[in-house]
């Protein structure tokens, strides 16, 4: 073999070594590739959890459980309620094209219902000719309307009742149009029973009052919940009292709207409630390391509830060297308390039990409290012990204090989000945060 077919035969054997090794090269490039994005697919996996606790952290909790989320935290414009730390967030409203703040100050739940001497035209449908049930809003009424399929044609009805042999009665959605209303779902179930009859088919009904005159009411749902807002000057003329003092006074007229009114044992007049949850008696922890000492079970006498600060307490007589000293019971032990004397207790009120949460152990003489570091309610950040029994209570307002009221639906309302309201009305209605 000459020189020249050697060199053929050697560059031959370099290239196919070079393409073995780009090819090598190739796959151990894909399968780095590879790895590279399972490892990025399991970081984001992991990350995102981390990065959503972060954010939710961050944010007060009604923003963490949004639909769309909010994922950085936004500022929200609160409103302070009378001379508490509980605050209200402030929304927007467009009505008529002017733009209000306004607070929440109630709930309540509507349903429809047809007027059983309004409507003639009711049909047995059998069940399996008629689609899935679907709430759907026409014009003010919210029904729940299905597709009938019947000889090619397609209807479109509401359900009333159950029919015999597997059949539905039921009534084309133009014909429930004339004859549907919504009406709050409390007066609804405080009708009276009755048995309508419409066509010669009987319904389960009800029978109610209404300005023009008793109507025999048939409930077809669905039911909806309409938040009641009004005024933030409301908020200043709250008040804070015991749950069990509250009574029921019935439904008024406020403003566009009605609400349930309470009356308040020692009060006069008829009030509305705002906000009915837990609250904790807290003391500044200054005035608690100040004057607070423990005291002796056995030098504890005349034991009762006794109002400090508008906060109900323990209080009790104290008793050392023949001297009597009128004390509150802070943290009640098995055989020693901390007390204070009620002359000294001029920082003690009632704080929201929600925003106590962060609370840090401490303890006096070995009997355990606790205290909330950075509490404010007068714009003043402080230390507070916290001191007694939670209780539930009730923050209210005089029903003369709320001038102005009007039903809105939450469904339409979402954070920083804009809906533009048309008319004061209850269908039409709607508002959103006012954030920023």
């Amino acid at each position: 073999m000459d020189v020249a077919s050697q060199s053929t035969i050697r560059r031959r054997a370099a290239h196919r070594w070079q393409i073995v090794r780009a090819s090598k090269s190739w796959q151990n490039g894909i399968r780095h590739a590879a790895s590279y994005v399972i490892l990025a697919l399991g970081a984001a996996f992991m990350l995102f959890p981390m990065l959503w606790m972060i954010s939710a952290s961050l944010k007060p909790g009604w923003q963490i459980f949004t639909d769309p989320p909010i994922w950085i935290p936004q500022h929200w414009e609160e409103v302070r309620v009378g001379s508490t730390n509980r605050m209200l967030s402030l929304w927007r409203v467009e009505i008529d094209g002017q733009t209000e703040k306004v607070i929440e100050i109630g709930l309540r739940r509507y349903t429809t219902v047809v007027d059983a001497a309004l409507l003639s035209n009711v049909i047995a449908a059998p069940t399996a000719e008629l689609g899935e049930a679907r709430s759907t809003a026409i014009g003010d009424l919210l029904l729940n309307v299905r597709d009938w399929t019947a000889d090619g044609e397609t209807r479109q009805v509401v359900a009333l009742a159950r029919g015999e042999d597997d059949t539905l009665i039921v009534a084309e959605v133009a014909d429930i149009q004339a004859a549907a209303l919504r009406l709050p779902l409390d007066e609804v179930n405080a009708g009276g029973r009755a048995s309508p009859e419409i066509a010669g088919v009987e319904f389960r009904g009800r029978e109610i009052e209404t300005a023009e005159g008793v109507r025999q009411i048939i409930p077809i749902g669905p039911e909806s919940q309409l938040t009641v807002v009004g005024s933030p000057e409301i908020a200043a003329a709250a008040l804070l009292v015991p749950v069990e003092q509250l009574a029921e006074a019935g439904f008024a007229p406020v403003g566009q709207t009605e609400l349930p009114q309470f009356t308040v044992e020692g009060q006069d007049g008829e009030f509305i409630v705002l906000v009915q949850e837990s609250w904790q008696p807290v003391i500044d922890e200054l005035e608690f390391d100040a004057y607070a000492f423990i005291a002796p079970r056995t030098q504890l006498t005349n034991e009762q509830t006794v109002l400090v600060n508008e906060v109900a307490m323990q209080g009790a007589t104290f008793t050392a060297d023949n001297v009597t000293t009128p004390v509150i019971v802070l943290v009640s032990g098995t055989q020693s308390s901390i007390v204070i004397p009620v002359s000294q207790a001029t920082s003690l009120r009632a704080a929201q039990l929600g925003g106590l949460t962060s609370a840090r152990g401490d303890q006096l003489n070995r009997i355990p409290f606790r205290v909330q570091d950075g509490f404010s309610d007068d714009n003043a950040a402080r230390s507070v012990a916290l001191v007694g029994n939670p209780r539930d209570l009730a923050l209210i307002v005089p029903t003369t204090a709320v001038s102005e009221a009007f039903d809105v639906d939450p469904a339409l309302s979402s954070p920083m989000r804009l809906r533009v309201c048309a008319r004061r009305a209850r269908a039409s209605s709607s508002f959103c945060c006012w954030g920023r």
